[in-house]
């Protein structure tokens, strides 16, 4: 079976937070009939128009006409062949990832069986879910935090994550700001919002927080010095993702987990992160780090040093069903990050989206083959944006 035909759409919906959301959806097809999808992860902050472009490119030169079984020389070509990709490139590896996510989604439709099967098959019968639920609410107080949490555990979920130290622009946006512009009364906020939430879920509630790296490291060890009764699950991004020294800083410091990855391409990079014995949740993304198979080898290694993985996800329901697909299969996944507030038409743009199928906080596998879903063409199709054949 081999590859005849692609199309690369960059869906607007509209949303605006942290730049602009928009999912880049490739779709592959062949000439038995036979489509899989994927996802670049890139759709969100800026670059989502290039990434869509480089996708194009990999197929045109190394996708179409291959033969659909043979994904890791596939990906091996475009990896060597391009050149550039050792320098850990978070556009080229987004893009090589919606490629590699569609060739697995491929496989399985045409064996007739999920994904997670095609990866050893299940290791528990359900995936612990929490909401990241503040980009789509914004919140300007620490009484706001307090109550929309309060809303997304009466909505079904005992695990919540939320990011209080952004802030809010004039349109009612969640924005991320500059490593130096937290103010005290920033700061405050945020150590007082996290607060407030745990007082108003109670203990029983599993609750993480996203920094994403908006301070500098002493005013996040103040941040965590002051919150460590509130028994997080983990602070994610204190600092930079590739300033190992100052994860090593945190995790001597402070008791509260750390938590890092969703900005980290490359295999080698996770090592260096992995090597610093400081992280606790490690976040690979399968659509920004070149795919399913190498989400399963940083898994592995992050394994080897007795560290926990919570995949991060933000895209579209393929981001998701990728990640819950391997959260599957996986012996040290631990919990999913999904987005259940969005609005519709990120749903809308395939027939069945694991957002929508989420039961107390908990996703259960099923046999539908491949990644589980499929475009809904008429509701994607004033997307597309390339055409490849």
């Amino acid at each position: 079976m081999k590859v005849t035909q692609a199309r690369v759409y960059l869906v607007d919906t509209g949303l605006k937070e942290a730049g602009t959301i928009k999912p880049i959806i490739i779709e592959l097809i062949t000439d038995e009939g036979i489509s899989g999808i994927g996802e670049a992860g890139l759709g969100y902050g800026l670059g989502s128009y290039s990434v869509a472009a480089l996708a194009k490119e990999m197929i045109d030169i190394f996708v179409l006409g291959q033969d659909t079984s043979l994904i890791t020389k596939i990906w091996q070509d475009i990896y060597y062949n391009s050149f550039w990709a050792k320098g850990g490139s978070p556009s080229f590896f987004s893009a090589l990832s919606a490629i590699e996510i569609a060739l697995w989604d491929i496989k399985g439709k045409e064996k007739n069986i999920p994904l997670h099967e095609i990866f050893g098959g299940k290791v528990r019968e359900k995936v612990h879910i929490y909401a990241n639920w503040s980009m789509a609410y914004p919140c300007q107080s620490p009484e706001d935090f307090a109550e929309r949490a309060s809303q997304v555990v009466s909505d079904g979920y005992d695990a919540v994550k939320f990011y209080p130290l952004n802030k809010i622009d004039e349109d009612n946006r969640v924005i991320f700001v500059p490593l130096g512009e937290p103010d005290e009364y920033t700061v405050q906020r945020c150590v007082n919002s996290i607060k407030a939430v745990r007082k108003e879920v109670g203990a029983n509630v599993t609750l993480a927080v996203d920094l994403c790296a908006d301070a500098p490291i002493e005013t996040m060890l103040r941040i965590g010095r002051e919150i460590e009764s509130c028994n997080l699950l983990f602070m994610e991004e204190a600092v930079d993702a590739f300033d190992c020294e100052g994860y090593r800083r945190l995790a001597t410091a402070l008791t509260t987990p750390q938590a890092a990855g969703e900005r980290i391409s490359t295999l080698r990079a996770f090592r260096c992160l992995l090597e610093t014995r400081s992280i606790s949740y490690l976040q690979p993304d399968p659509t920004l780090c070149g795919g399913l198979a190498e989400v399963v080898k940083i898994c592995a290694l992050a394994e080897s040093f007795g560290v926990e993985v919570a995949l991060h996800n933000c895209g579209s329901p393929i981001s998701t069903a990728a990640c819950l697909h391997l959260d599957s299969c996986i012996p040290n996944a631990c919990i999913q990050e999904i987005f259940p507030y969005r609005p519709d038409i990120f749903y809308e743009l395939v027939d069945y989206a694991p957002e929508k199928d989420i039961r107390n906080s908990y996703w259960f596998p099923n046999n539908r083959p491949g990644l589980g879903l499929d475009l809904q063409h008429k509701r994607i199709e004033p997307f597309l944006l390339f055409t490849c054949q």
